[in-house]
Parts: C-alpha cells; structure tokens; sequence
C-alpha cells in the first residue's frame, strides 16, 4: 500500500489537515481524474495548431526545429485550453529533513491541476515558515501560526517531464541524422522517471516525450523500446499511450509522435 505524502498535524473529514488546531484547506481530486489520453489529445492539438501556423508563415524551419523549453509553452497551452490548471518549473516536494534552498530544489516541467488558477501547497515553504518562525518572538506561539496557503496538495496533482528527441536533427545549423538519437531517448527520459518514482509526495506522474521521426512505425517501435529499457532498469513505468500527427519534412522528419509513459507510484 502506498503511504501518503506527510502531513502536519491530524485529518479532517473534508480531506484538510490541522495544524496546530488551525485548519487549512487543502484540495483533494477524485480518483480517476488524470486521464493520460485526454492529456495527450491537448498536447496534440496544441502541436498541431503550431504546425499549421508555420505552414501559413511559410516558416524555414519547422516544429521540429524548436528547442525542448520552446515545446513546453505550447503543451501548457492546449493544457490550459482543456480546462486544466497548469503550473511550469515547479520544485519538487522534497520530504528531506533538511530544507534545501529555492535554487537548489529540482524542478518539474509542467505540473498540472483539476481546475484552473489553482495554488500549489508547497510543503518546504511551510517548514521554512516554521523555522522562521521558531526562535523569534513569535517562537513560544509558533504552534499556534497556520503556516500553510490553500492549494492542492503535491499528491493530488500531476507531474509531467517533458522531453523533445529528434531522430533528425539540425546539427551546428545542417540537417543531418542525430547520431545521439538513442542516447538521449533513453537517458533523458529514463533519469526523469526516476526522479519522479523516487518522490514519496508525488502520487500521480507521467514521463511526455516528444518524438520527431520518419514515420509512425519508428515512433512507436522506440518509445516502447523505451519502456523495455526502463524496466530492465526497474523503473515503475507501464504501457505508453502515443498519438502523432504530420508535419512538413525538412530535415528528415514527416511524424511528431507524444507518447505519454505513465509512471506507477
């Protein structure tokens, strides 16, 4: 069974927590709610309607010439447009002892909530708040301080790294093969996993890669190739689900495959 994230404090019935006798409200998702297929359909329309804006502007270079951190704000786009809360660069919720500083945290591409304008409860920032407050002259009460801000949990929200991979690729500015094409399929991706895996606090994550391949059959073939390496290394993944749509051949590549692997926590 898996143990929940932390919590300061004791339950309510309403899925908040106490501390010290001060409520906080703290939001809690059916489960169910994260449907990786309704995930991949708004990453794929969101790439897709890019594609067809560089086709109007008669673009040079194409959607798979564009840098992984520039793919992320058009995946949050189509996220936004499903409806969804999404937040970008998150720190992860360390439950290390020791509270480690804003700079030094790894950080998660895109993390995603239920509803729109959603906080996040980051459970650093309210230990840092206690041990600030401890120790000043507010420390004989520092029991008695709600620390927390209203938000969703880490558990309750979805984590998603990202990462783009070429199987052609524009190398010192000519398109050619990538000869670090199966490198950075699996290294990338398979390090990411484990850091999500490795996260107590996070219940609910996905590894998204995108793929830009000659074909469909090459996209599916390798990013379930890539399952099979990731548990070879014994990393929770299962199946991965995959859409992919056209897109002008510039450098070799006509197919932007998503592949969403979920990660089992």
């Amino acid at each position: 069974m898996r143990v929940g994230p932390k919590r300061v404090g004791s339950s309510l019935p309403d899925g908040g927590i106490i501390v010290n006798s001060l409520p906080r409200r703290v939001l809690g998702y059916p489960t169910g709610v994260w449907n990786p297929s309704v995930i991949l359909g708004a990453a794929r329309q969101s790439l897709e309607e890019r594609e067809r804006a560089i086709i109007d502007e008669q673009g040079v270079h194409g959607l798979d010439s564009l840098g992984e951190t520039m793919l992320h704000p058009l995946i949050e786009q189509g996220l936004l447009d499903s409806g969804r809360g999404v937040h970008r660069e998150v720190a992860y919720p360390s439950s290390s002892q020791f509270t480690p500083k804003n700079s030094a945290r790894p950080r998660c591409d895109l993390v995603l909530t239920e509803q729109p304008d959603t906080e996040l409860f980051d459970p650093i920032a309210e230990q840092k708040l206690i041990e600030q407050a401890s120790g000043t002259l507010f420390g004989e009460v520092v029991h008695t301080i709600q620390c927390g801000r209203a938000g969703a949990e880490p558990g309750v929200c979805y984590w998603v790294e990202v990462k783009a991979v070429a199987q052609h690729a524009y190398i010192d500015g000519v398109p050619m093969p990538n000869r670090r094409y199966a490198r950075e399929l699996t290294k990338g991706p398979m390090a990411d996993i484990a850091k999500l895996a490795s996260e107590p606090a996070i219940w609910h994550a996905a590894m998204m890669v995108i793929l830009f391949a000659e074909s469909d059959a090459v996209i599916e073939h390798d990013l379930t190739q890539l399952v099979h390496e990731c548990l070879n290394a014994d990393l929770p993944v299962g199946p991965p689900e995959i859409e992919s749509l056209s897109i002008s051949d510039r450098v070799g590549n006509s197919r932007c495959g998503i592949g969403i692997i979920p990660v089992r926590l």
